[in-house]
């Protein structure tokens, strides 16, 4: 049944989202893995999605969420994980309560990055778990920033611990390219506060990450590793200036577009 109303109301204005990339899994797999953490980790689903209907949607290619004509459907939490692995559906976008856990008026949204039309063809979208992000930016707000950045790195490193990504970042107002894209971009923003697999980029290359932030925060975690230059985002409150940070994530963005070593 189509919704005339979403359940939730969904963030709108300034955001900061969770993006995700998977080189193993389909786009639809991604994103159908990503909200399952994000429920298991005690998100409410709003008993809404957006989805594109058509025969083998699921596993078509696409470049951004509205390629195809997308609809508003009202479905019970029971039906979501029918609806995800539905070879016919296409779902782009699922409003999920507390998936960050760092709003009370809005929900969180579960969505995909769109990607090149070259990258569509043979590439995964990355997913982005996108909520309001407006106070990081506001004066008067530096202590709600600092409280909602410490739970949005420790929500960023539980889901990367649980879900394995090839590499992720904690982004305002940006998108993380897939690897695909990541050959192509010549200057990439998204590698400020981010994590990358041990597993699939092996230790050579995170000990050179790690080589390259003496003055960042740095830690490594079961999965792999974890850099922030950004102040909120980490618990000693490091920062670095922004033009070099800006500089750095270029750098680590042609790291990561090489072939994968591990």
């Amino acid at each position: 049944m189509r919704a005339s109303t979403p359940a939730f109301k969904e963030p709108s204005g300034e955001m900061v989202g969770l993006d995700f990339y998977f080189g193993s899994l389909s786009s639809a797999d991604a994103i159908e893995a990503v909200t399952k953490q994000c429920l298991e980790s005690g998100g409410v689903f709003g008993n809404t999605i957006y989805v594109a209907e058509f025969e083998g949607a699921r596993d078509s290619s696409f470049e951004g969420i509205y390629s195809n004509d997308v609809g508003r459907l009202q479905i019970s939490t029971d039906s979501l994980p029918l609806c995800l692995s539905d070879k016919n559906k296409r779902v782009v976008r699922i409003p999920i309560n507390g998936a960050i856990g760092i709003g009370t008026s809005t929900a969180d949204v579960v969505t995909f990055n769109s990607i090149s039309k070259a990258a569509s063809i043979c590439d995964s979208h990355p997913v982005s778990i996108v909520a309001e992000g407006w106070f990081f930016s506001t004066p008067g707000y530096e202590q709600k920033a600092l409280r909602s950045g410490e739970r949005c790195s420790r929500r960023f490193l539980r889901y990367c611990q649980a879900l394995e990504p090839d590499y992720a970042a904690i982004l305002n107002e940006n998108s993380l390219p897939s690897f695909r894209d990541l050959k192509d971009a010549k200057d990439c923003r998204c590698f400020c506060d981010f994590f990358v697999s041990a597993k699939i980029y092996g230790e050579r290359l995170v000990s050179q990450l790690e080589g390259m932030y003496p003055d960042a925060y740095v830690e490594r975690v079961e999965k792999g590793i974890f850099i922030s230059v950004s102040a909120v985002y980490n618990p000693k409150r490091l920062k670095i200036d922004r033009l070099d940070a800006l500089k750095r994530s270029a750098i680590v963005s042609k790291m990561l577009s090489v072939k994968h070593t591990a």
